[in-house]
């Protein structure tokens, strides 16, 4: 018997046509991705100081809440917030960046990131 991931379905939400990801990302080495668990296949890596690009399996019109969760074996705080969504509609990348007092600020080794992403696909959602 065999693990089958299951995929995305709809949640209850008051935005149309919503779909949840979430995933636990692990930091090795030089703030580089050591593992990930993410299904389905969502894709993280390092992409600069402090910055993590996360793809997901397809396109989505709108971001609709990106929440993140940081474990620091050493008891550091830090923020995470996504700088950049200008693609999520033509490549499913959005970029995540963790911060100490407003500066960009690496993961190091040991670190975990816990995300979870609300996409939707529909363009009833309103413009606010």
């Amino acid at each position: 018997m065999g693990y089958t991931p299951s995929l995305p379905g709809s949640i209850a939400t008051n935005t149309y046509d919503a779909t949840m990801y979430m995933g636990v990302v692990t930091i090795g080495a030089a703030g580089a991705v050591s593992s990930q668990v993410c299904k389905p296949a969502v894709v993280a890596y390092a992409s600069s100081a402090g910055k993590y690009t996360i793809t997901l399996p397809c396109n989505y019109k709108t971001l609709v809440n990106a929440d993140f969760t940081l474990y620091s074996p050493s008891g550091t705080l830090l923020s995470g917030c996504v700088t950049d969504e200008s693609t999520l509609s033509t490549t499913g990348v959005i970029t995540v960046e963790f911060r100490n007092g407003g500066t960009a600020t690496d993961l190091t080794n040991g670190w975990k990131f816990y995300f979870q992403l609300v996409v939707s696909t529909s363009q009833l959602n309103a413009s606010v």
